[in-house]
């Protein structure tokens, strides 16, 4: 919603927040959303570093 709304920035942090509710509770829905939110913002979008960290740490985590 935020990201319709022009606050990219705004979106990508809440979605890596929601992210790491998500990894706490093991949430699989939270973790997928999160991903396809990533997906569905432009490859080279400055604003959405943090969530790609987010979601790059994934790989190192043995539960999701």
């Amino acid at each position: 919603m935020l990201t319709r709304g022009g606050d990219v920035e705004g979106g990508c942090a809440l979605a890596a927040e929601a992210l790491g509710v998500g990894l706490r509770y093991r949430s699989e829905r939270i973790t997928r959303l999160a991903r396809e939110y990533r997906a569905s913002l432009p490859i080279r979008t400055r604003e959405a570093r943090a969530l790609d960290d987010a979601l790059a740490a994934l790989y190192y985590q043995d539960d999701l």
